[in-house]
């Protein structure tokens, strides 16, 4: 079985996919919760909505969240990854995938897009 994140807007963005898988960023989680939560932010597992959401049942479930604090959450991981306060296997591909979010997140802001991470399983 293998499992990821995913970006998944309120809205679609012109020009780009309407989700980004974060396979990475799912890998990493357990070992970047601790740090944010050192920092004061909520852990990566408070923005997943296990459910594939619309926007009415987004709204019912509290799925979606304010792009200005998913920026504030990449921004710090960003952080902590270039203050090496943790060494990553797989660094590149996660700073690739923070910047992507971060690209899709500052878009969102200025459209008031809101945003939340599913999980995706896949058996094989």
């Amino acid at each position: 079985m293998s499992a990821r994140y995913r970006l998944i807007l309120q809205r679609p963005l012109q020009g780009l996919a309407p989700s980004l898988a974060l396979p990475e960023l799912y890998r990493e989680q357990r070992r970047i919760d601790p740090l944010l939560s050192w920092r004061e932010l909520p852990p990566i597992r408070h923005f997943v909505c296990a459910l594939d959401c619309d926007e009415p049942k987004g709204d019912l479930l509290d799925c979606w969240h304010e792009a200005d604090i998913g920026c504030q959450l990449v921004h710090a991981i960003l952080g902590l990854i270039h203050s090496d306060a943790l060494e990553f296997s797989n660094r590149q591909a996660l700073l690739l995938e923070l910047y992507d979010v971060s690209e899709r997140l500052d878009r969102a802001r200025f459209s008031d897009n809101r945003w939340h991470l599913g999980l995706e399983l896949a058996f094989a």
